[in-house]
């Protein structure tokens, strides 16, 4: 439930996909197609959440996870959706690994910042980004070259900045200046 569904909704602009806070909501790969304000075409993959493996209940978990890893396949560049308020699970580092397999760009996307920033940890001290980056670096090691980007997709903080990033890794020209 790490928000990729509001993701999309977001960058589209309007409820394209059904977002809900009950986890596995959302059950096959969406492709979502939409114009950014400045032209440029995206076409988003909204993927089902995936359980561990050894935790699959039924042929729709299995198909979840084959549709998540053929998204991947077909991804110019993987936004690695990680929730800032749940520790990294051993599905985040399965889809880690299914991405350092793939080769492709990838960003971390620590999401729903908004409702951790400024939290303490047990010791008292106010986590900020750069703990919690290495909290990222330590779990998911296999993805150390990938940049950690900080975001809320319900809030809409930094997610033009997330996807300037996102095209900057895939090769595409960065969101042009607004016009003076």
């Amino acid at each position: 439930n790490g928000g990729k569904s509001t993701l999309v909704n977001t960058l589209a602009g309007q409820e394209r996909v059904i977002v809900s806070e009950i986890a596995g909501t959302t059950r096959d790969a969406i492709d979502v197609r939409f114009n950014l304000p400045d032209g440029r075409r995206v076409t988003a993959i909204d993927t089902a959440g995936v359980r561990r493996k050894k935790s699959f209940q039924d042929q729709i978990e299995w198909y979840a996870y084959d549709r998540a890893q053929r998204a991947i396949a077909r991804a110019d560049v993987i936004l690695l959706m990680i929730d800032a308020e749940a520790e990294v699970s051993q599905v985040d580092e399965q889809i880690a690994a299914l991405v350092v397999e793939s080769h492709k760009p990838v960003v971390i996307v620590v999401n729903k910042w908004d409702l951790v920033r400024g939290r303490r940890n047990p010791h008292g001290k106010v986590v900020g980004p750069d703990d919690y980056e290495k909290y990222i670096r330590k779990e998911l090691q296999a993805l150390s070259f990938a940049p950690i980007a900080f975001m809320s997709a319900k809030q809409g903080f930094n997610v033009n900045e997330v996807l300037d990033l996102a095209f900057d890794l895939g090769g595409a020209p960065p969101t042009p200046p607004p016009a003076k």
